[in-house]
């Protein structure tokens, strides 16, 4: 497998690592200001597709932070990050399958 396929597998497998991963996500978005978002634009939303949506619910809360950061600190930045990358899209999917109670989307 690729390496980026390894991390994807690791993220979806170890909530530990996606709850280290996701609080320094989350950090350097609200230490590093316009500065970070610019530079890193690009990384943020692939790690976000790489994430979203293949968490469990504990993995899913720490993203929730990143969403949080990232939306609280560029409103619209953040929006079209989220909307550019397909991870609006794949969130709401998920929460809809979660609603429709899914198979798919089982608990922890």
């Amino acid at each position: 497998t690729t390496s980026s396929q390894h991390y994807h597998n690791k993220l979806c497998m170890d909530v530990s690592l996606c709850r280290i991963l996701m609080l320094i996500t989350e950090g350097y978005i609200l230490l590093g200001g316009a500065s970070f978002l610019n530079a890193h634009y690009s990384t943020l939303q692939n790690i976000l597709i790489l994430v979203v949506g293949q968490t469990k619910p504990r993995g899913a809360a720490y993203t929730a932070l990143v969403f949080e950061a990232l939306l609280r600190t560029f409103p619209v930045e953040g929006g079209t990050l989220l909307l550019q990358g397909g991870i609006m899209r794949t969130m709401l999917s998920s929460c809809a399958l979660n609603y429709q109670n899914n198979s798919a989307c089982e608990p922890e």
